[in-house]
Parts: structure tokens; C-alpha cells; sequence
């Protein structure tokens, strides 16, 4: 079986938001403007220069 890096992690609305002010480098109330609807995905990729983030709270 091929072996793959990515993981997928379930958590609430408070942890999603950390990660994602950690990965954008910002200030904690900038993030908060970012919905996080029930059920949805959020991307944050390592990227040789630091993070990528992609949808914030898409939903499937």
C-alpha cells in the first residue's frame, strides 16, 4: 500500500481557528471574522516556504 503524509483531524470550532491563526501568522481577532460551519473543511498544508491555507469552513 502507498504511504501518504496527509492527516485528517475532527475538532471543534476553537481549535480549527487556532490552527488557522497560526498557520496566516495573524492576530487571534482577525480569525475570528472566518465561519466554521458544522460538518465542514478546513486546509492547512505544510508548504516549503511556511503554511498554505486553503477553504476555511467549506462545506461538503
Amino acid at each position: 500500500p502507498e504511504v501518504s503524509d496527509d492527516l485528517v483531524i475532527v475538532a471543534h470550532f476553537g481549535v480549527i481557528l487556532m490552527a488557522v491563526q497560526r498557520a496566516l501568522g495573524c492576530a487571534p481577532r482577525e480569525v475570528l471574522g472566518h465561519p466554521i460551519p458544522n460538518l465542514s473543511v478546513t486546509r492547512i498544508e505544510r508548504a516549503a516556504a511556511g503554511w498554505r491555507v486553503g477553504p476555511i469552513g467549506q462545506r461538503l
